[in-house]
């Protein structure tokens, strides 16, 4: 979570390389020619902004008119970018390869370094699961492929790697190949470490 601004600014760094190290000049050459990978940085940029007012303790004046400023700016960016992304659930080094569908609410918490595709479903098990019962728990440097559905609760270990189309509805160890429906155990990757 971002608490300070030394905070903020390596989470920033570390988005910027997860989506090939944007200086100013590529990031305004991407936005007027329209590339979809500016929109996905500045949403995640816009909420990085937004998570270190929200979680400042005790907030001046104009700490707390920034707070509107980057809640109004981070809603406008949600509703663009068709992404709700809600605050403090993804760790530093994220990257969404394509716009389109993504919701991750606050019971959701994905680690370092993760890789999420195109219409990923973080989901409930049990319709009647609220809040912190149901919560799902991605670990460091996991790739979610594209249409992936992930029934909570359940956590996932580090370094896994989940296929197209694969229903996860149990928990995953470190270091480890899933894809089906429902996921099963089809390899080991290598670990990061």
């Amino acid at each position: 979570m971002i608490f300070t601004r030394k905070d903020l600014q390596e989470y920033l760094k570390r988005d910027n390389l997860g989506f090939g190290s944007q200086t100013f000049y590529k990031r305004m050459i991407k936005r007027l020619g329209g590339y979809e990978n500016y929109y996905i940085y500045e949403f995640f940029r816009v909420l990085r902004h937004y998570e270190f007012y929200l979680n400042l303790e005790k907030r001046t004046l104009l700490e707390r008119v920034f707070l509107l400023y980057w809640k109004y700016r981070y809603n406008h960016s949600r509703i663009k970018s068709n992404m709700f992304v809600a605050p403090n659930t993804f760790g530093p080094g994220v990257m969404i390869v394509h716009l389109g569908f993504l919701r991750c609410d606050s019971w959701i918490h994905i680690g370092e370094n993760c890789t999420v595709l195109p219409n990923v479903l973080f989901g409930k098990r049990n319709a009647m699961n609220f809040g912190s019962k149901c919560s799902i728990n991605v670990g460091n440097n996991v790739y979610i492929s594209v249409g992936a559905i992930i029934l909570g609760p359940i956590t996932i270990g580090d370094n896994v790697v989940i296929g197209a189309g694969s229903v996860v509805n149990k928990d995953i160890p470190n270091n480890v190949i899933v894809a089906g429906v429902p996921a099963k155990q089809i390899g080991f990757t290598l670990s990061t470490n």
